[in-house]
């Protein structure tokens, strides 16, 4: 099992990536259909929607919509973007694409199962890009880079450069996908791109940030950013 699964699977049951959920174990889908129970699933391979650089470098924002329909063995056949910007819905996908659960068996038989899921991107402000809403629940967010609220810690162990890599003059980027809960806490780390030397090393300290909570309507919520860590010589771990 590789790293990157078995944070996964570790670090999920603690976040709530859809609906709130106090199962551990679960978790239903955010649907738009409200006379129809969410399917509940268990997932194997969970990477967090996160800000890709065509659309943070275009500054958008806003809800997408999504229905992710699994197949027999847990795999995603399908992901339809069913509203929402189409730059949003295919950045999105592109993570969605990559989840996994445990099958979905109903009456002892492996089923495929489509479950509804809802993003808001927030590039600055949440309060200035989150809707109102009648049940002051917004769609899981996910926030830019340049958002206030992406950077803002309250715990930040120092980075440690690794030896070897000191030796031999490496450098190099680290890219990471974070889920942060209502707590300030980092729930789920995976990461997307860096050198093997430097990633489990950037995993090991980012791991253990602590963010501001971040306030919705007065309450703690979780969300989604993208963290970058460059291990330069002159002038390390800048983010």
């Amino acid at each position: 099992m590789s790293r990157h699964t078995s944070l996964a699977l570790v670090l999920f049951a603690a976040v709530s990536l859809f609906a709130q959920d106090s199962n551990p174990a679960s978790v239903a889908a955010a649907t738009t259909n409200n006379t129809a129970p969410a399917p509940k699933v268990v997932f194997k391979t969970m990477i967090p929607v996160v800000y890709n650089t065509e659309a943070e470098n275009k500054q958008l924002h806003g809800r997408v919509d999504l229905a992710v329909l699994f197949n027999e063995k847990g795999l995603v056949d399908r992901v339809d973007v069913l509203s929402g910007d189409p730059v949003l819905g295919a950045n999105a996908s592109n993570f969605v694409k990559l989840w996994e659960i445990a099958p979905h068996v109903v009456d002892g038989v492996a089923r495929p199962v489509k479950l509804d899921y809802s993003l808001q991107f927030v590039y600055k402000s949440v309060s200035d890009e989150v809707p109102d809403t009648d049940t002051g629940t917004p769609a899981h967010l996910v926030l830019s880079e340049n958002s206030k609220a992406a950077n803002s810690l309250r715990n930040r162990p120092k980075f440690h450069y690794p030896q070897a890599a000191l030796d031999a003059h490496f450098t190099g980027l680290v890219v990471l996908a974070a889920s942060i809960g209502p707590d300030g806490k980092v729930k789920l780390l995976v990461p997307l791109a860096g050198n093997e030397m430097f990633v489990p090393y950037a995993m090991d300290t980012v791991k253990e940030w602590i963010f501001e909570p971040l306030l919705f309507k007065g309450k703690p919520i979780a969300f989604n950013t993208r963290i970058k860590v460059d291990y330069k010589l002159e002038s390390p771990f800048h983010y």
